[in-house]
Formats: C-alpha cells, sequence, structure tokens
C-alpha cells in the first residue's frame, strides 16, 4: 500500500483506541485470519475469510466482507474516493472506519477498548462536558 502522507496527520484527531486500530490496519497486523495464519497462531491454519473469501485481511474486510456489512454503508457514504487506499490516507475515513471497528466489536484484541471508548462517551455526555474536559452545555 502507498501512504501519501505521514502518519501524524491520519492520527492527529483520533483517540488512542482509535490510533492503535489505525496503525495496525495500515500496516495489516491485525488479529485477521491473513495476518493470523501467516505468523502461525495457534488456531489459524488458512488465512481465508468465514464468509468463503480467500484471505481475510483488511481491504477485504473494510469494502467487502458480507459478516461485516452492518454499519459500512455510513462511512462509504461520507468517503470522497471510497478506493481502499484513498481511505486508508483519508483522516476522516480513518477515524469512521476505526470507530466502527471499535464499535462493532468484531476483532477480539479490540473489544475491551470499544467498551472502554463507549463508556467514556457515555459518561462525557452525562457531565456536560466535551472531549478536552470543556463544558458544552
Amino acid at each position: 500500500m502507498n501512504f501519501k502522507d505521514t502518519p501524524l496527520r491520519i492520527h492527529r484527531n483520533l483517540t488512542r483506541a482509535q490510533s492503535s486500530v489505525a496503525i495496525q490496519l495500515r500496516s495489516e497486523h491485525i488479529g485477521l485470519n491473513s495476518y493470523l495464519s501467516r505468523r502461525k497462531v495457534r488456531g489459524v491454519e488458512k488465512p481465508s475469510c468465514p464468509c468463503g473469501y480467500p484471505s481475510q485481511n483488511v481491504k477485504h474486510m473494510v469494502l467487502a466482507c458480507p459478516q461485516w456489512a452492518n454499519g459500512r454503508g455510513g462511512f462509504l457514504r461520507q468517503a470522497k474516493d471510497r478506493s481502499f487506499e484513498a481511505m486508508m490516507n483519508s483522516p476522516e475515513d480513518m477515524a469512521r472506519i476505526t470507530q466502527w471497528i471499535l464499535n462493532k466489536g468484531w476483532i477480539k484484541q479490540f473489544r475491551l477498548a470499544g467498551e472502554v471508548e463507549v463508556a467514556m462517551s457515555d459518561k462525557v455526555n452525562r457531565s456536560g462536558r466535551g472531549k478536552d474536559g470543556i463544558h458544552t452545555g
């Protein structure tokens, strides 16, 4: 994959959890069968996706996998360019994609981070304070 811009631009407005997801998405070192089978993780013998596609990789997950379809339309509609490379290089698209992954909890390694983000968001909403602790109400 060709990365046009520095990673800092991609991560600037992401939470820590989103930033972690973004790094792993862009490097493809993430808990999907394609990576796990290459690393010879016990219990993952094949790179194939449970949907039947030959490789459960980031591009397949983000753009095509029917098992991950729930919520995909939201970020695809908002993307200026729906190509995989463009979305991986867009700060706005990366924010939407990483939040989608955290919200869905489909990748085991991010489930706790997603739950923490939801809890923190709920706490912020109840307190009337914004992301940076500034009162918004």
